[in-house]
This record gives C-alpha cells, sequence and structure tokens, in this order.
C-alpha cells in the first residue's frame, strides 16, 4: 500500500486561482480579485476535508489582487461621491474633493483633485471666497469684496450656478463703488451740477456758487473746496456776481443807483465811478445830472453840491 504524503495542500472553488503572495497562498476571484483563504486540506489530519472559506484582506493594503483591482475608497472623514461620472472622495467638513484612493508599492496613496468642480469643493456651495486673475480678495467693513488691481473697482466674490463661475459688480465697498477711496475718481455733491467753464470742471451749487470737483480722503470723508476761478465773484452764471468796484474804492447806492466812490485820506468823498460787473470790468464818471442827491452834481463828485458848478472840486481828467 502506497504511503501516504501528509503535506498539507491548497485549493480554491471554481471561480478562484490559487496564488502565492508573499509566501502565503490565496484564493483570488478571477471576476473582481477579492481575496479569500486558501482551502487547505491534510490527508493525515483525523479531521479530514476542507475547512470553510472566508475573505482575507491580509493580500493587499486594499483586499484585492492586484492592487489595480482595488474598489475605489477614501480616507476616514471622506465620503466617496460620484460627480459627472467620476469618483472622488469629498471631505466631510469643508467638501474640498479628493481623488481616490491609489496604490502603488503596496501603499496607498491619495491627492487633491479639485475637477470635482469649479473650485475643486462639492456642493459648490462650499466653495472659500474667490477672485478672478487679476483680482485681490479683501476684507471691507466685515464683508469681502474682489478689488480689481489696476483701477480699484469692487466686485463681490465668485459665486457658482449650474457648475458655471458667476461675479458681478457690488460697489458697496466704498462710497464710489473703487477701493480704496483715494482711486475715487473726482465728482460733485449731491445739490451741486458739473460744469466746464472756460476749459475747467467746477462743481456749481444751487445758489451758483462755484467749488472744485470733490474727492475722497483715504478715510472715505469728502474733501472739496470753493473754487471762485469760475467768474469775478466765484459764481456761476456770471450775471449772478454782484456789482463790484477797484480797491480804491467803495461800493454805494443811491436813488436806486449803484456807483463806486473813490476813498479819499478824510473818508469818502472823491470823485464817482460806474460800477464794474463781471461784463463789463471798465469804469466811466458817474454823474447823475438835476438832483440834490449823492453824485449828483454836474461834477460827479460825492456830497451835496451847490447848483452853481464853481462848488464842484477842480474838474476830472
Amino acid at each position: 500500500m502506497p504511503m501516504v504524503s501528509c503535506v498539507t495542500k491548497y485549493s480554491c472553488p471554481s471561480g478562484q486561482s490559487l496564488t502565492d503572495i508573499n509566501n502565503h497562498f490565496y484564493c483570488v476571484a478571477n471576476n473582481n480579485g477579492k481575496c479569500y483563504t486558501a482551502e487547505s486540506y491534510n490527508p493525515c489530519d483525523a479531521t479530514a476535508g476542507y475547512q470553510n472559506q472566508e475573505a482575507d484582506s491580509s493580500c493587499s493594503t486594499c483586499g484585492y489582487y492586484p492592487t489595480s483591482k482595488c474598489p475605489p475608497s477614501c480616507e476616514s472623514g471622506q465620503t466617496l461621491t460620484q460627480i459627472s461620472g467620476n469618483n472622488y472622495c469629498v471631505d466631510n467638513q469643508n467638501g474640498m474633493c479628493y481623488g481616490i484612493i491609489s496604490y502603488s508599492s503596496g501603499q496607498a496613496k491619495q491627492s487633491v483633485d479639485a475637477n470635482c468642480s469649479a473650485c475643486g469643493y462639492y456642493p459648490t456651495s462650499k466653495c472659500p471666497p474667490s477672485c478672478e486673475s487679476g483680482q485681490t480678495l479683501t476684507q471691507i467693513s466685515g464683508k469681502n469684496y474682489c478689488v480689481d488691481n489696476q483701477n480699484g473697482m469692487c466686485y463681490g466674490t465668485i459665486s457658482y450656478s449650474s457648475g458655471q463661475a458667476k461675479q458681478s459688480i457690488d460697489a458697496n465697498c466704498s462710497p464710489c463703488g473703487i477701493y480704496p477711496t483715494s482711486k475715487c475718481p473726482p465728482f460733485c455733491k449731491s445739490g451741486q451740477e458739473k460744469k466746464d467753464i472756460n476749459g475747467k470742471t467746477y462743481c456749481v451749487a444751487s445758489d451758483g456758487t462755484c467749488y472744485g470737483m470733490a474727492t475722497y480722503s483715504s478715510s472715505g470723508q469728502i474733501k472739496q473746496q470753493p473754487d471762485a476761478s469760475c467768474s469775478s465773484c466765484g459764481k456761476y452764471p456770471a450775471n449772478e456776481c454782484p456789482p463790484y468796484c477797484s480797491n480804491n474804492q467803495a461800493l454805494m447806492n443811491a436813488n436806486g443807483k449803484t456807483f463806486c466812490v473813490e476813498k479819499t485820506s478824510s473818508g469818502l468823498g472823491g470823485a464817482c465811478y460806474t460800477a464794474m460787473t463781471s461784463f463789463n470790468t471798465s469804469q466811466s464818471a458817474f454823474d447823475n445830472y438835476g438832483s440834490t442827491q449823492p453824485c449828483t452834481c454836474e461834477c460827479g463828485y460825492y456830497g451835496t453840491c451847490d447848483s452853481a458848478e464853481s462848488s464842484c472840486p477842480p474838474q476830472r481828467s
């Protein structure tokens, strides 16, 4: 009778292949690579017969062989999510997307995969504040804005709709919609009208007073000063300007007439002249004949004159 060998033998059920992995026998499913314990049989064992078979994940880091057959999986704290037909691992806290775990030399590896959405987070409601190229994310008064690096124009942060990035102007960042306010273009205050007068731009108030263009300080305060160069009196239109006199004259009113009287060492009493206006800056002698009121004698000097011309001061040249 031939001697029976007591060497333990291994075998696998139909549909599995007996595979030696690191000097250990496994049964590997032919369809998906899942590993199971190999069925062992020792002819010398009194309890002869095959043992029950169980899954055995010790064959690789994922329990499948080779690792290229490992099913999609994620790290702890991530959820396997299919997006547009592709598998991603989505962080349960912040929504950041990662690729599924891959294996190299038996080591599990994983890296960020931003292709899951327009911002690399899923869903897009978890996208962090971001800006277009050429803009800087800036927090102003507790709110995020995207500020153009060139002109300072403010935009809202990028939002997403149907996977598409969208952005629009948000002028709430400053009084003029530009940040910082030092970049705001000159402007006229409410109640003022912008006017170009003799090649220069002014802000004209409702009472005709002329101002220079307003600007903002670095703290957002409006700065503006009167600018009287718009006319002879600092008002526009020029017919808003009252009559005026030279520095050595005083403006007087009598008998419904406005005129200029020369100042003398003893006060008023010099020659009388017509008042100047914005439209006529030349003066002529102011004589109002036939009356006894100031500057009314024929010689045109200020004061009450006798009826005879001889009482008048020397004739003016």
